[in-house]
């Protein structure tokens, strides 16, 4: 019979992957993501057939750092409220060029602290194609995208996501004189002239649930010790 002590080493191992993971995506191996969303899956999905470590740990009451806040529920559509939006630009001859860079918003997006499951149920985007919550991003990226298996087809809400169905371009009515821009952010359709594609923008999701689980006080006092050993 595996023992308690048993199952904090397992965590240990498993907070270890996702630290290492973190390490590697912030060197640019953004890949990464799909072994933090399996990692997570291990941490705190349970079905019929399988216990996750967080209920094996009986912990589920435990509080998780969130980036998400409900005052982001008026403005998470079609954008993570795990992510931010960097727009870069650059003046090349008479014309201004920008590009979109969505990245994690980090330690200091942190806002607050949940129980387990309201964590990972709650809603982090809204878009054409339903709610995505951390537990359908970290399914589908682990399930059906690679992290531990391959599917034929994806489901549409997260292929459009794989492909960078989410589009970003300057307002159409802003001029060269106008002061400040208006990035619009909006998922399908058919790109129009001047927008950006951004696939895989959802890796920021998985990175950042990553970063919110590492910097948990709760989920680190379940092993006893410090995650540096």
């Amino acid at each position: 019979m595996t023992s308690t002590q048993d199952f904090k080493l397992h965590l240990r191992r498993q907070l270890g992957f996702l630290k290492t993971s973190c390490q590697q995506y912030n060197r640019g191996e953004f890949d990464e993501a799909l072994r933090m969303a399996t990692t997570l899956r291990v941490l705190f999905h349970d079905t019929k057939s399988s216990i996750s470590l967080l209920s094996h740990l009986d912990a589920k009451h435990i509080h998780l750092a969130s980036s998400h806040s409900p005052r982001d529920e008026d403005v998470v559509m079609y954008t993570s409220s795990l992510s931010m939006i960097q727009a870069n630009f650059e003046r090349v001859g008479e014309q201004m060029e920008f590009t979109i860079i969505p990245q994690p918003v980090g330690i200091e997006g942190i806002k607050r602290y949940v129980p387990v499951d309201e964590w990972w149920t709650e809603t982090i985007m809204k878009t054409g194609d339903g709610d995505y919550s951390r537990r359908s991003m970290v399914l589908w990226a682990a399930n059906k995208d690679g992290g531990a298996h391959v599917d034929h087809e994806l489901p549409p809400a997260y292929f459009s996501l794989v492909q960078g169905n989410v589009q970003g371009a300057i307002a159409p009515d802003s001029t060269p004189d106008m002061v400040g821009f208006v990035i619009d952010i909006r998922m399908g359709g058919v790109p129009q002239p001047g927008e950006q594609l951004i696939p895989n923008s959802h890796f920021n999701d998985l990175y950042q649930m990553a970063v919110e689980v590492l910097n948990s006080p709760e989920i680190l006092a379940l092993l006893g010790d410090s995650l540096e050993k």
